[in-house]
């Protein structure tokens, strides 16, 4: 285990540097989601850096959020435009909507959902 010497005023104390392992994470947040503690007194007792936590059980949402996503089948679909000349075309897509104008509207759509559909950007 790593220790790092961390400098408070003139006093100066040695704090240990762990690395833990997203499994690891995910039973600590589930050790305090059932504590009953506060995340402040959970990680104050546990000796973990409160934005260590955090930041932890954020990623852990949001890759459980995308699992579910994955595992639900939502696909997309295509979807014929009626008008090919649009002035403006507009797509939503969980909660995020784009809306664009002028005669390039149709293509720069077509070219959205082809990259997403690719995985361009993940």
């Amino acid at each position: 285990m790593q220790t790092k010497v961390v400098a408070a005023g003139a006093i100066s104390r040695k704090r240990r540097v762990v690395k833990r392992h997203a499994e690891q994470w995910a039973r600590i947040c589930e050790a305090q989601r059932t504590s009953g503690q506060t995340i402040e007194a959970f990680c104050r007792e546990h000796g973990i850096a409160d934005s260590s936590f955090s930041r932890w059980r954020k990623k852990l949402a949001d890759a459980a959020k995308a699992q579910r996503v994955a595992e639900s089948g939502i696909r997309f679909l295509s979807v014929p435009l009626l008008s090919p000349a649009a002035e403006a075309v507009e797509v939503e897509v969980e909660g995020m909507r784009v809306r664009v104008r002028g005669p390039q509207a149709t293509r720069l759509v077509e070219t959205l959902v082809a990259r997403m559909r690719s995985g361009v950007g993940r």
